[in-house]
């Protein structure tokens, strides 16, 4: 399912979530479920949509996941949904509905984190619903607030640099485009004499260029 795809849907409805997904590495990921196994050598995770309750939020999560599988690597999928879930859990109600999810809900959410740990702020950890939100007004999804997303948009919300360079496809710091990733697995999977860098490249690619993974 592409954005194409994705934006063919009528005005009361979302588009259905498609019976799986394939991954940056050509693994399968069941997504017909409650339970999405999300393949990862080193960290095998479970995305649980049991944790929300039936709705548009969480309908709209599960397309947003679809695309994390296809575009990122497992870890971050799995990182996607916690950081999702955290903040979607972080006021006494969970939120439903899209609707749900208006102004007045992004100022309580960052008001709390504001208050977290102490008086350090955890204002970072709304990167990633906010961008979840605006990948979903990018495409018009029935009951998001324009306005809304503009607000936020303009948001300055902290960070630390390697996230900041994540998130924002840093062309030096950030993470390879599909163009470079597919070419890069190309060349390792190329017939050629093994070398040390030749291994190193599979396992970074394999495991994460994690050092505790390594």
């Amino acid at each position: 399912m592409n954005a194409e795809a994705i934006q063919q849907f009528d005005e009361e409805h979302l588009p259905a979530v498609p019976p799986f997904e394939t991954d940056r590495y050509g693994n399968r990921v069941d997504t017909s479920g409650e339970e999405w196994m999300v393949v990862d050598p080193t960290f095998p995770a479970t995305i649980d949509w049991g944790l929300l309750p039936q709705g548009t939020v969480k309908h709209a999560l599960k397309l947003w996941l679809c695309f994390s599988i296809r575009s990122h690597s497992p870890r971050e999928t799995n990182n996607q949904f916690k950081e999702i879930m955290f903040t979607l859990k972080l006021l006494e109600a969970i939120p439903v509905e899209i609707e749900d999810l208006g102004v007045k809900w992004w100022k309580l959410v960052r008001q709390r984190l504001r208050e977290q740990d102490s008086g350090q702020s955890s204002e970072y950890r709304m990167h990633r619903v906010r961008r979840w939100y605006l990948w979903m007004a990018d495409l018009e999804l029935p009951g998001i607030d324009p306005e809304t997303a503009l607000e936020i948009e303009q948001w300055t919300i902290p960070g630390n640099v390697k996230g900041e360079a994540v998130e924002s496809h840093d062309k030096d710091s950030g993470p390879l485009d599909d163009r470079q990733f597919a070419a890069l697995i190309q060349t390792i999977r190329r017939k050629q004499p093994p070398t040390l860098g030749q291994a190193a490249t599979m396992l970074c690619v394999d495991l994460g260029p994690n050092p505790k993974a390594l």
